[in-house]
């Protein structure tokens, strides 16, 4: 059987309910999801957090369920780099979050940017370069302004590996 890792699993768990895939609730319940998992070879779902959600609630899910998922914090750029650090502190190393999720080029922030702005996005990187931290850029062509603003050539050279 395959063994996989399900990287944006959005399972109906506290904040995701209501949301944009579940926007009048779920007759599902983790339960649910568990079995769907095992049946596809699943092994650990990734709840990837987004703007709006309680990223306290991937805490609550780690707690009850984090023998098969796991969750990335969502990061706001535009809340400035004091409230992204206290996040990531809070979450990723003091917490169970596995790495940090943005989304820059999204319609749902006060406006998008590019993966290279150096005042909003780059003290972000820097940080979870030096602390070692996951941090995973998405984008949707649904929800993306532009898809320009995801070319990877931006940060191409920028940071070290």
């Amino acid at each position: 059987m395959i063994k996989a890792i399900d990287w944006r699993l959005r399972p109906p768990y506290q904040s995701f309910l209501g949301g944009p895939l579940y926007p009048n609730g779920c007759s599902g319940t983790m339960e649910d999801v568990i079995a769907e998992m095992d049946e596809a070879g699943v092994l650990i779902g990734v709840a990837p957090f987004r703007k709006g959600m309680d990223n306290a609630d991937g805490e609550k899910l780690i707690e009850a369920y984090g023998d098969r998922f796991r969750y990335l914090v969502h990061i706001d750029p535009w809340d400035g780099f004091a409230k992204a650090q206290e996040e990531i502190e809070k979450y990723v190393l003091k917490g169970h979050a596995s790495g940090i999720i943005m989304e820059p080029g999204q319609r749902f922030i006060k406006a998008p940017i590019k993966a290279d702005d150096q005042k909003l996005m780059y003290p972000i990187y820097e940080f979870c370069e030096k602390n070692n931290i996951l941090l995973t850029l998405t984008f949707g062509g649904l929800m993306a302004v532009k898809l320009a603003y995801y070319d990877p050539n931006y940060c191409r050279n920028t940071f070290s590996a």
